[in-house]
C-alpha cells in the first residue's frame, strides 16, 4: 500500500499463489474464481470456483491449496 501511495495510488498486482494445478481444466479465457475471504487467523484464504462449484482453502504461508468437501454441511442441511 505504501508503494502504491507513492505512485499516484496505483500499484501492480502480482500473483502470490498459482492455482492452475489445483483447479480442474477449463477452456482458455474462462473466468472461474469468485470471491475470497480470510479466516480469523489470517492463515487461510477461501475462494469458490464458480464454474465447477468447488470451494478451495489456500494456506497462505505455504501456498498449499486443497478442495474443501461440503460433506453433511452441503446443500439441504437445515
Amino acid at each position: 500500500m505504501d508503494r502504491a501511495a507513492g505512485h499516484g495510488r496505483r500499484g501492480e498486482l502480482t500473483a502470490h499463489i498459482d492455482l492452475d494445478d489445483s483447479l480442474e481444466p477449463r477452456p482458455a479465457g474462462t473466468l472461474t474464481l469468485n470471491g475470497i475471504v480470510a479466516d480469523t487467523s489470517g492463515q487461510h484464504l477461501f475462494t469458490v470456483d464458480m464454474t465447477g462449484g468447488d470451494l478451495y482453502r489456500i494456506d497462505v504461508p505455504t501456498g498449499a491449496v486443497r478442495k474443501v468437501r461440503a460433506g453433511r454441511w452441503g446443500r439441504g442441511r437445515r
